[in-house]
């Protein structure tokens, strides 16, 4: 699947998705971070961790509609968490992703 940011005309990159409990708990810690613009996205999620982490990751938390409702760049590994009450889903990146497709807070993503 590919996340596109429609509010600034941006592809972000791929995803995939992780709906099972386990598949949102190890979340990217066997995923290759030398696979730049390749994400996973949780569904549901409403916090994050990075235990186990090797790289920091980029988070992009968002509501049902698939809008941004808060962002988190570079969060560094072995952190306990980054939590979003508002947020239904989250999507990580291992690089700069929020800041290489310009993600803000209001932006309105499509997962196609």
């Amino acid at each position: 699947m590919e996340l596109h940011n429609l509010t600034k005309r941006r592809r972000i990159g791929s995803v995939r998705k992780a709906g099972s409990f386990m598949s949102r708990l190890m979340g990217m810690l066997f995923c290759d971070p030398a696979r730049s613009d390749s994400g996973l996205w949780l569904v549901p999620c409403r916090a994050v961790h990075t235990f186990g982490m090797g790289k920091p990751l980029d988070v992009i938390f968002l509501d049902h509609e698939l809008r941004v409702v808060k962002t988190a760049g570079r969060v560094p590994p072995f952190s306990s968490g980054i939590f979003c009450s508002e947020a239904y889903s989250a999507v990580e990146f291992f690089t700069a992703a929020c800041k290489l497709s310009g993600v803000s807070v209001g932006d309105q993503l499509e997962i196609r």
